[in-house]
């Protein structure tokens, strides 16, 4: 996926929903599936009074947020997508916004708040203002946070890195995260990549390296 056809827009995005459905694959790549199944497991046990999904796309995750909440909110910036959540899933309330909009009623009795992915669509310095944003505005009413982001180290010449998108190593993205939740912690959940160059690792690593490789195509 190269970056210059990223849609970032409402327009872009509203047009990108219309042309298919699932264009991210969450329902249709199997990897995909047991990722969400994965970040599922992180969700605190409940049940938590209201959870809000920034970026809900079709709002799969926001059903799974439905086993720990007593209500659910998606957000997304996408009309189409928005109207297209909301038809799959009626017993979820999905409304259009801009996540760098949020105002601080929307965020103040959430318990929980979940942004996956998405994050790394936005420049740092603006995701870093939305992060501190969500940070002052949740309070003690928060009781559990959620994100991910897109991580690809910037040697990568077969995936494009998005100059002050992209985080380079898992690392990099939890500090970004702890400048306003310092006591946040994070844990890797869907690795298809080298972070580091395999000319780098010592002959131990590459043992594990191609031992993984094999344990993978096996399933």
């Amino acid at each position: 996926m190269t970056t210059d056809l990223l849609p970032s827009t409402a327009e872009a995005l509203d047009a990108l929903y219309q042309r298919t459905e699932d264009p991210w694959g969450t329902r249709s790549i199997p990897e995909k599936q047991v990722r969400y199944e994965e970040l599922e497991r992180f969700l605190p046990e409940g049940p938590h009074g209201q959870a809000l999904e920034i970026a809900c796309g079709e709002g799969d995750f926001s059903a799974r947020l439905m086993r720990v909440a007593r209500e659910v909110t998606g957000l997304d910036i996408s009309h189409v997508v928005v109207e297209r959540a909301q038809s799959r899933y009626p017993e979820i309330r999905f409304s259009q916004g801009d996540v760098r909009a949020l105002p601080v009623e929307r965020l103040r009795d959430c318990n929980l708040v979940v942004w996956l992915d998405a994050m790394y669509w936005l420049p740092r310095e603006e995701s870093a203002k939305i992060l501190k944003h969500i940070a002052d505005s949740v309070g003690n009413g928060t009781r559990a946070l959620l994100f991910s982001a897109r991580v690809i180290p910037r040697f990568r010449t077969d995936m494009s890195f998005w100059e002050q998108h992209d985080f380079e190593t898992p690392r990099q993205f939890l500090e970004h995260v702890r400048h306003a939740f310092p006591s946040v912690r994070a844990v890797p959940v869907q690795l298809h990549l080298d972070l580091t160059m395999p000319e780098r690792l010592t002959w131990a690593q590459r043992g594990v390296r191609f031992g993984l490789k094999v344990l993978n195509r096996l399933g």
